[in-house]
């Protein structure tokens, strides 16, 4: 399922790539995220696991921006990749992908775009303890954040994202990793 996943969504980001291209699907960005992630530890989570994510995704408007000049948004399919690099207490790599991930972005009239984000999909790594009881995992994330427009073309994004990461009971019984995540990153339309 993850490796179906990842290969429908390159296919998109192909597709998009492609000059002329006029598919179904039509990407107005692309985006690449990177930054760095830290766990909470408590006592159902006593792991303190860092990691770096690198988040390469799409922008695909799903409606037209409207609303009054303040609060002029739409919503946003925002497929994702999703790479990691878990560097604390171990090095392990984690991929997956974010097909079911949503923004809601407002455009007023200025530089600054805030949105929120949500997200649901799926990752593969072998973690290895007892927070997630399994290799393959849910990935549920929730977040707000900015893009900075600097030319026509190019904006720069900073975002906040809580992320979960978890077997959702369908394998041995866990906690998930519950992790702070904070990003920078590049948006560019085409």
């Amino acid at each position: 399922m993850v490796f179906f996943s990842i290969v429908l969504t390159i296919g998109l980001l192909m597709g998009s790539l492609i000059p002329g291209w006029e598919g179904p699907i039509r990407a107005e960005r692309l985006e690449l995220r990177a930054g760095y992630a830290r766990s909470q530890q408590n006592s159902a989570q006593p792991t303190g696991f860092e990691m770096i994510p690198v988040l390469p995704s799409l922008v695909v408007p799903l409606t037209k921006p409207t609303g009054p000049a303040w609060c002029r948004g739409r919503f946003e399919w925002n497929p994702e990749l999703f790479f990691a690099e878990i560097y604390t207490p171990y090095n392990r790599p984690l991929y997956g992908i974010s097909l079911l991930k949503f923004n809601y972005a407002l455009y007023p009239d200025s530089r600054l775009q805030p949105y929120i984000t949500g997200a649901f999909g799926g990752v593969r790594g072998h973690i290895d303890r007892p927070e997630t009881g399994s290799d393959y995992n849910f990935l549920i994330q929730s977040g707000i954040g900015t893009r900075y427009q600097m030319s026509e073309n190019t904006a720069l994004i900073l975002e906040y994202r809580r992320t979960h990461i978890s077997n959702g009971g369908t394998n041995e019984r866990n906690s998930g990793i519950d992790s702070d995540t904070w990003l920078a990153g590049v948006s560019y339309k085409r």
